[in-house]
């Protein structure tokens, strides 16, 4: 434990700050409301999943507690271990919620991936792209001092190539693209291999046939021993992977294991995360990562939070001062663990996430964050009683024929507004339906804008399955009735998965 604010005193009228003792002090939205706890933090660092949402669903009042932050002359930085989305679009999945941020606000691990891997790769010519040309002295040391062992990251005393190897999603190689990195993914080994074009950030194989496509089409202890590793890799990069498999991880655990300087790097370590309302715990990027350390006998170097590397960089590229950083995070094992070991002024979990009070009844004092808070809400000193229960918001996203598609439900009590367009919200209309007694339809008004038939109808449809008024504003294209109707199915599967939807037989106006 760090103990109070390093380099700080207590702010005067302030909560007492958890001791070295290591008990984390509880806080409501009452005890900060002076807004004294976060006097001589210039920047509020936030983790995203588990604090300002759950999945799909943006937690109460989070929106108003981040614009408090600002008008506090915060300045804030949203760190994440998600490594599936680039910055641009985690710019977008913010805006869909109805959070405006900027891209250079965001870090997240495909961001720190790219940054680590421009450094180390870079070799007699830059590679480093947009990123700060720092990047390269502060990753290679780091990399050297995070551990003794010739086992983790890198192997020593041998030159490797340029090229990536990318276990991960598509916004992880964009970041890789961005940063000026060639690389490659097992679907690109295969397609190139089967005479097909690569997408990939440098195309596939690297000429002639790998055998990838082989051991694809069926993987066998002959197909893979004739397997060509492709010499130009000099990184072998494990994100979330959702289509991870046997075939990655034998051509992954080949290239640690054969070519010589391959460096060795996880975007977090993440084991798993708390999905949405149920609670259902994910298995995370940590698993893929355990499958291929067990495969190599390589570890993996972390350029997320947990990992020694992170902090330094974060500074010198953000330009922060530890001593003036609050952390907000819903893990112990990376977000508090890095605000501890960087010694950052505030260390902060809310409740809302991966950690129960189980865990920290559990977690040795060490381990425990200065403060606990119910939400994110309460650390802005804003109030989130059992009053608000009653208001549900759920956000979503889907495409249609490559074009975005966003939703977004206010449910009050008997009410649903809802909000379907392909842009951030705006009210270009706004139909209202109506249940009523004497007509089986539900009655239809327009509140904004000029009448629009087909937006009358939808409204009404939804009102008369859920049996509730519908406030429905759509911002579509007029042309393209087969989207609306993509729309419009799509926004009723949202409902029934909020249990809005009422079965034949349970139809009612009360």
């Amino acid at each position: 434990m760090t103990g109070p604010r390093a380099g700080s005193a207590q702010a005067a009228g302030a909560p007492a700050q958890a001791s070295c003792a290591g008990k984390a002090v509880r806080l409501t939205a009452g005890d900060v409301a002076s807004g004294k706890l976060l006097e001589g933090i210039s920047t509020v660092i936030l983790d995203c999943d588990g604090v300002l949402w759950r999945g799909a669903d943006l937690l109460p009042r989070t929106v108003e507690a981040l614009q408090r932050f600002r008008a506090q002359g915060k300045r804030l930085l949203f760190l994440t271990n998600n490594a599936s989305k680039s910055r641009v679009q985690y710019a977008q999945k913010f805006l869909s919620l109805g959070i405006e941020v900027a891209p250079e606000e965001i870090v997240p691990a495909s961001y720190t991936a790219a940054a680590y891997l421009a450094g180390v790769l870079a070799g007699s010519s830059s590679t480093s792209g947009s990123l700060e040309s720092s990047s390269t002295e502060s990753s290679s040391s780091m990399h050297a001092s995070s551990s003794g062992s010739s086992l983790e990251g890198s192997m020593d005393g041998q030159p490797g190539g340029r090229r990536v190897f990318m276990l991960g999603t598509s916004g992880l190689g964009d970041e890789l693209a961005t940063a000026g990195l060639d690389y490659v993914t097992w679907e690109g080994l295969v397609s190139s291999d089967s005479g097909g074009s690569s997408s990939d950030g440098g195309g596939g194989g690297g000429g002639g046939s790998s055998g990838a496509a082989a051991m694809h089409e069926q993987w066998s202890s002959a197909t893979f021993g004739e397997l060509q590793l492709d010499a130009s890799i000099g990184a072998v990069l494990v994100g979330w992977d959702p289509a991870f498999s046997y075939a990655k991880l034998c051509y992954a655990s080949a290239l640690l294991r054969e070519l010589p300087g391959v460096h060795f790097v996880q975007t977090n370590p993440d084991d798993a995360d708390r999905m949405g309302d149920s609670g259902r715990m994910m298995p995370g990027t940590g698993c893929l990562v355990a499958a291929v350390e067990a495969a190599s006998g390589r570890r993996a170097f972390n350029v997320g939070k947990g990992g020694a590397w992170l902090l330094p960089w974060l500074c010198q590229n953000q330009r922060l001062q530890p001593s003036e950083c609050a952390i907000v995070g819903d893990r112990l094992d990376t977000d508090i663990l890095l605000g501890l070991q960087g010694r950052l002024g505030l260390t902060v979990l809310p409740l809302t996430g991966v950690t129960t009070e189980e865990d920290l009844a559990a977690a040795h004092p060490s381990e425990l964050p200065h403060y606990v808070v119910p939400n994110l809400a309460a650390l802005a000193g804003l109030p989130t009683d059992d009053s608000s229960s009653a208001m549900q918001h759920h956000t979503a996203s889907d495409s249609y024929q490559d074009t975005p598609v966003y939703f977004q439900i206010v449910v009050l009590e008997r009410q649903i507004f809802a909000w379907v367009g392909v842009a951030p919200p705006r009210l270009a209309n706004l139909q209202l339906a109506m249940p009523t007694r004497l007509d089986p339809l539900p009655s239809a008004t327009s509140l904004l804008g000029s009448a629009d038939d087909e937006l009358a109808s939808m409204s009404q449809r939804l009102s008369k399955r859920t049996g509730r008024s519908v406030a429905l504003s759509v911002n579509l294209p007029a042309n393209q009735p087969l989207m609306r109707a993509f729309a419009e199915k799509r926004l009723l599967q949202e409902l029934r998965q909020l249990q809005l939807v009422q079965q034949a037989g349970e139809l009612s106006l009360s």
